[in-house]
């Protein structure tokens, strides 16, 4: 990988970063994913390259970022879970009163 190749890579998995938490925002979770697995694969052949320390260095600065990013990516995903489950037993509840109603009527 030329050094103008890692800069782009590095510069790209920090744009991955903030699409996914865009598409993470606005709910198109299959977006998400997608942004995701290409964000990993271009950290995959980060790491894979041989690099010097100074590079390293700045590798392990993008991932701590990364990971900061992902940090409040899970608690966007947890809200999304949580809502998911209300809405799930709200919707249960209703077909228990529904049942309850037709079987005493």
């Amino acid at each position: 990988m030329t050094p103008a190749d890692r800069a782009r890579a590095l510069a790209d998995v920090l744009a991955h970063s903030h699409d996914l938490e865009a598409a993470a925002q606005a709910e198109r979770w299959d977006e998400a994913l997608a942004v995701h697995d290409r964000r990993q694969a271009l950290i995959a052949e980060l790491l894979s390259e041989g690099s010097t320390p100074e590079q390293q260095r700045e590798l392990a600065r993008l991932i701590q970022d990364v990971l900061e990013a992902d940090r409040h990516l899970l608690g966007r995903l947890e809200a999304a879970r949580d809502a998911m489950a209300k809405t799930l037993a709200d919707m249960q509840h209703g077909r228990s009163a529904v049942n309850a109603y037709r079987a005493g009527g």
